[in-house]
């Protein structure tokens, strides 16, 4: 009994057409061997998916910690600016007059009449030159009221001489507002911690 032949199939090299072709023996056949041009396909579906979603992990991964860094660069420079203005503001509390901080009655943030010129004297400054910013620290007496009180007390008094600027005309990108409670004294005399310190950069 005769052992039958059969067909058998091989890849070749690609040619130099840059083609891939398949090399198919046929015993059947006079010429035996013919050569039928293929096309190679790439990865397996599900294998390129997966690379796809392992690069789009790795992006967002990326984008992530992209992310925190410069949330923690904007946390360390707010910071700096705080610590900066407060610095400031002590040092001018104590070396300049009056005319530079604006006072308050116990409790209160409403700026009153005697004390809009020194608000008048800022704005001047800051209309004479359109690069000079506004830099606002409020204060409040540590001998009265509470921790948390004194602290919105605080805020409320820069913020009260930053919205009489902008009433005025002063952008709000040219002023910056900090405040500080009671942790901080700009005087010994408890009353005269009741107040908004006026500072230019």
């Amino acid at each position: 009994m005769s052992e039958t032949a059969t067909a058998s199939v091989e890849v070749l090299d690609t040619l130099s057409s840059g083609r891939n072709f398949l090399q198919v023996y046929e015993p059947n056949v006079a010429h035996k061997y013919r050569y039928v041009p293929v096309v190679i396909l790439p990865k397996d579906g599900t294998e390129a998916l997966n690379d796809a979603v392992d690069a789009a992990r790795k992006n967002k991964a990326d984008a992530d910690e992209a992310a925190r860094k410069a949330a923690e660069e904007k946390a360390a420079a707010e910071k700096a600016a705080y610590e900066a203005a407060k610095a400031d503001a002590l040092s001018d509390a104590q070396a300049t007059k009056n005319n530079k901080i604006v006072y308050y009655v116990i409790g209160k943030w409403d700026i009153r009449n005697q004390e809009r010129y020194k608000i008048n004297n800022l704005l001047k400054q800051l209309k004479a030159d359109p690069e000079l910013k506004a830099v606002l620290c409020g204060f409040a007496d540590k001998e009265t009221g509470t921790t948390d009180g004194n602290w919105v007390l605080s805020e409320n008094r820069a913020n009260i001489v930053s919205e009489a600027l902008q009433a005025a005309g002063i952008d709000p990108s040219r002023i910056e507002c900090y405040w500080y409670g009671d942790t901080e004294r700009i005087s010994k005399v408890p009353e005269k911690n009741r107040a908004t310190v006026l500072l230019t950069k």
